[in-house]
């Protein structure tokens, strides 16, 4: 919430007459990673018929991370890979596409999950 903290301190002693001084201390608060990424779908189409063509948008996901720098960049992806894949819409938000056709004799339902990690030292991740 707080990234830089600035105090003026000022000391004066008990002589007669008394001395005093003043500095000026800036503290800056070094962010850890300790929130892990979090994943919400805005929108999504729970039926697709087969001859949808490539590139239709399945679902609207937002992905964030309240961490900042290194620690609050999240990657995203999708697993397992199959016929979707992720287009990233504008910052911290993409659409679930379909990036090849869809057989319904073959396979008539999938299970998409999305990963999100995020970038500090040692990652956090949320599905």
């Amino acid at each position: 919430e707080v990234s830089v903290f600035d105090f003026r301190i000022r000391v004066s002693d008990n002589g007669t007459p008394p001395l005093s001084g003043h500095c000026s201390v800036e503290l800056e608060v070094l962010d850890v990673n300790d929130n892990a990424p979090e994943v919400w779908v805005t929108s999504l189409s729970v039926t697709v018929p087969e001859d949808a063509s490539v590139g239709t948008v399945v679902a609207l996901l937002s992905v964030s991370d309240r961490d900042s720098g290194a620690n609050g960049r999240v990657r995203c992806e999708v697993w397992p890979s199959g016929p979707f894949g992720l287009v990233l819409a504008f910052a911290g938000s993409y659409s679930l596409v379909l990036r090849e056709a869809l057989d319904r004799e073959r396979v008539s339902e999938y299970e998409v999950e999305v990963r999100a990690e995020d970038g500090g030292d040692h990652a956090l991740s949320a599905h």
